[in-house]
């Protein structure tokens, strides 16, 4: 087995075994979730589907990191970071091109989130608000018009499902950690990420102070850009 193999198939196994009961996701909505989940990597994508299963392994650490314990919203948040890009499935041909975007293409690949949220009508209202907003904290904001529910606790979830999104990608094409940083710091670093709603601990962090304490805190950083964690049952965060 090919060393790329490997990685792919711990991240699956973090993620579709460990996570999966770590979160407390049932087995009536597991395999349904599992197939959704796979799409990407039946469709050979395989750089789409790992960015999906590493978004959501950051998304566990975040979620500890930041004492986010109330059950239902744990697994909503799980749900989007998992699905936050199967919008992609329509736009298939744009998902190779992602380096080599023209000014049309960068236009068109935006609809992903329309068609993301449409795939989880029925299944999450909370996971089809926050991936509907994930993109909307961002300097090229979008989507325009927002068509669900938004709480407090959805909009904290969407700003760090954002930057979560944006970390992985930046590591991904930076040559380094420190430039990788340097670029989420210059997309979020400046934005608001305080919460006072009554669900969630509060927090009055910037966007700046967040990044810094997740680099710290190793959730940020790790030395391999393809599986976040090197221990077993690392999604244990001890807080």
């Amino acid at each position: 087995m090919k060393e790329i193999d490997k990685a792919i198939e711990s991240l699956e196994q973090r993620v579709y075994d460990e996570a999966f009961e770590y979160i407390g996701i049932e087995s009536s909505d597991k395999n349904k979730l599992m197939q959704l989940g796979h799409i990407f990597h039946f469709l050979g994508k395989l750089k789409q589907y790992t960015h999906g299963l590493r978004v959501t392994c950051y998304t566990i650490k975040m979620m500890d990191y930041l004492g986010i314990d109330n059950i239902d919203y744990r697994k909503s948040f799980f749900i989007a970071a998992l699905l936050h890009d199967h919008g992609k499935i329509r736009f298939l041909d744009l998902v190779d091109k992602e380096n080599n975007f023209s000014k049309q293409d960068k236009e068109l690949i935006k609809g992903h989130v329309e068609v993301g949220v449409n795939m989880l009508r029925g299944i999450d209202s909370i996971s089809m608000a926050i991936i509907e907003r994930h993109h909307t904290y961002q300097k090229d904001s979008y989507p325009k018009i927002l068509t669900t529910l938004e709480t407090p606790e959805v909009t904290y979830s969407s700003k760090n499902l954002g930057m979560l999104d944006y970390w992985d990608r930046a590591l991904i094409k930076s040559e380094s950690k420190e430039s990788a940083i340097e670029k989420i710091l210059s997309e979020y670093g400046n934005l608001d990420f305080s919460y006072s709603g009554n669900i969630f601990p509060k927090s009055s962090r910037t966007g700046k102070e967040l990044i810094n304490e997740l680099y710290e805190a190793k959730i940020f950083g790790h030395e391999n850009p393809l599986n976040p964690f090197q221990e077993p049952n690392s999604f244990i965060f001890k807080r």
